[in-house]
């Protein structure tokens, strides 16, 4: 047999290239390509500044009003300022001016109001006439070591404690304001304050607590509190001479912005002096809501119901974190990054929540209090966690009573409602979830 000749395979013919000739366009072209180009341009650059100074208007996209085309929905006018398309959104800073006072808010909102009027907050503090005087001014002397002092009210009704130091000349200090009202569980205390020629307000040492009857003081050694007795000086008093501020201001003792609302102390450099303000020291409706003025402005307009906005966000559609947020201006442990703090500023920007903690360790892990703070166990919570509760979610916010998750009245603050309210099935057999009878302390959820 021969052998079969193997075919050896083509090469391919190799492909002549051609140099293909580049196409410029006419000049008529170009020029064509570089108007339409420009005109577009110069359209939006038109449009670009008409927006960011009239706004969007969508009644320009319709021929006519919906008066006069019963079809289209009527379109609600907004007063508050414009802005430009990615401009950064950023709260104003507040200021004093921005607020009214919670009186304002009583014409619309008189339900809420007569709640709050008679709430903890709505009876926190003021001036000693508008205010209940649980304390003792009853002419009886607080005797220490070395001074001798007597809280009395004088023939004019002003509140003052008369104090008698040994080799000192006696001093007469009113009282200017007053906080609290013995209302807090565990021992509801009166504290009391005097205005300075230096335009602050201080703090003065002599404390009332309601459930002991009794006037007490804090140490500066241990910072422990006691009843007033023969073995303490004035001297030994964490707090005398008063120095102690109503508002805060970086570098001082104070106290903060709690006792108090739209509290703000400012140093008057060309008169050398403070100046101290606040609208009350009650926990008024501004204190939760924010600067009212505008709101009221806006709501008091004939066409009011036809605007957008009325420039206050309803506190009901905050997120889980902001809703916190509002209470957590007063009932945390915070430390100040900047003074004159305002209810409606960025409060991410003036206090911290957390460097407390990397500091006295106030919390227990579970956020129960070490030493003196507030409780805390909420954000460790698995209903915080992985669910939505929030602090009015237990609290009413205008009674600051107990209720439940859909706003039923509560006993206390051990009515297992709290937590019922959610989670149903443990209140079906109770005995089952907590392993004791249902009218004992081991059955309570929060006992």
């Amino acid at each position: 047999m021969g052998k079969k000749k193997r075919k050896s395979a083509k090469k391919p013919s190799r492909v002549k290239k051609t140099t293909l000739k580049k196409r410029h366009p006419s000049p008529a072209k170009k020029k064509l390509v570089i108007t339409i180009i420009g005109g577009a341009f110069l359209l939006l650059l038109v449009l670009f500044l008409f927006y960011s100074n009239f706004g969007f208007n969508s009644d320009l996209l319709n021929s006519g009003s919906s008066e006069n085309n019963p079809g289209t929905q009527s379109k609600r006018k907004s007063l508050l300022p414009s802005r430009s398309p990615g401009e950064e959104i950023k709260a104003p800073k507040t200021h004093f001016e921005d607020f009214a006072g919670s009186e304002s808010c009583k014409e619309c909102h008189e339900k809420e109001y007569n709640l709050w009027i008679n709430s903890t907050h709505g009876k926190a503090g003021g001036e000693p006439g508008n205010v209940e005087i649980i304390a003792k001014f009853d002419g009886n002397p607080l005797v220490f070591k070395d001074a001798v002092v007597t809280p009395k009210i004088t023939p004019n009704g002003e509140y003052v404690f008369i104090v008698e130091q040994d080799n000192r000349p006696t001093r007469i200090i009113r009282v200017d304001a007053v906080v609290g009202g013995g209302h807090m569980y565990g021992g509801g205390t009166q504290s009391f304050f005097t205005k300075l020629p230096d335009g602050t307000i201080r703090f003065l040492p002599f404390d009332f607590i309601r459930d002991e009857n009794l006037w007490f003081v804090q140490l500066q050694e241990g910072k422990e509190w006691t009843p007033v007795s023969k073995e303490i000086s004035l001297n030994d008093l964490a707090h005398w001479t008063p120095h102690r501020i109503l508002g805060t201001m970086e570098g001082t003792s104070n106290c903060q912005n709690c006792h108090g609302s739209q509290i703000l102390l400012e140093y008057l450099p060309e008169k050398k002096r403070y100046r101290t303000r606040f609208r009350t020291l009650k926990i008024n409706c501004e204190a939760c809501h924010g600067p009212s003025k505008r709101h009221n402005e806006l709501a008091r307009l004939e066409n009011h119901e036809e605007l957008e906005d009325l420039d206050m966000a309803a506190l009901a559609t905050f997120t889980k974190d902001s809703s916190l947020n509002v209470c957590f201006q007063c009932h945390s442990t915070k430390d100040m990054l900047q003074d004159e703090y305002l209810s409606g500023d960025n409060q991410n920007e003036y206090y911290s929540l957390n460097l407390p903690i990397l500091g006295s360790e106030p919390y227990l892990p579970d956020g129960r209090i070490r030493s003196f703070a507030y409780q805390r166990n909420h954000v460790f919570s698995d209903c915080y966690v992985n669910g939505s509760m929030t602090c009015v979610d237990c609290h009413d916010p205008h009674t600051q009573n107990y209720r439940d998750i859909v706003g039923n009245p509560l006993e206390g603050r051990f009515d297992n409602g709290q937590c019922t309210g959610c989670h149903a099935s443990k209140a079906r057999n109770p005995e089952l979830h907590t392993f004791h009878k249902p009218d004992s302390t081991g059955n309570l959820c929060v006992g």
